[in-house]
């Protein structure tokens, strides 16, 4: 039965991945991209409070509810790169690294210069122990911040003990 999910998950993401997306899509553009691919009749609205109950579920450790919820909402928009974030972070908690390295590609093609994508990617190889790519990672979040991008403080927080976490290990 695990084996099934797990194949399950992964054409999931083969399936998002057939999306052309535009890769530096202003705000505006970026609203309608998200706005045409609503599908099956959800609002906007509905997809956010479907977003919010999946979001409860994670924080709550029910994941696979929390998961049901994410996939769904995938199906029917896969550029709302929250719910693919949603997915990202269950996969990594599962351990299935590559399924999450998937999920975060995917929201940095729909968003470039969405950090908290670079950060689960720096979390799944300082988790892998691929620390040349976590380094890599991390130093283009600096770069990134340098230019005047920002992350929400608990992001920081994540961010700084991520660098913590890779400087220890190099002791």
């Amino acid at each position: 039965m695990e084996e099934k999910d797990k194949e399950q998950r992964e054409e999931g993401v083969e399936q998002d991945e057939s999306f052309t997306i535009e890769p530096k899509l202003p705000q505006k553009s970026q609203e309608k991209a998200t706005s045409s691919s609503i599908k099956k009749g959800y609002s906007e609205k509905e997809l956010q409070l479907l977003y919010e109950l999946g979001k409860l579920f994670l924080e709550t450790g029910q994941l696979s509810k929390a998961e049901v919820i994410f996939t769904g909402i995938c199906e029917v928009a896969p550029l709302m790169e929250w719910a693919q974030m949603g997915l990202a972070i269950i996969y990594i908690l599962q351990g299935e690294y590559e399924l999450a390295l998937k999920r975060t590609e995917l929201v940095q093609k729909i968003s470039p210069n969405n950090l908290n994508a670079m950060l689960l990617q720096a979390i799944i190889y300082l988790c892998r122990e691929d620390y040349p790519r976590a380094g890599t990672i991390l130093g283009e979040i600096n770069e990134k911040l340098q230019e005047g991008l920002e992350l929400e403080p608990p992001a920081q927080r994540i961010y700084k003990m991520q660098l913590a976490r890779y400087h220890s290990r190099q002791k």
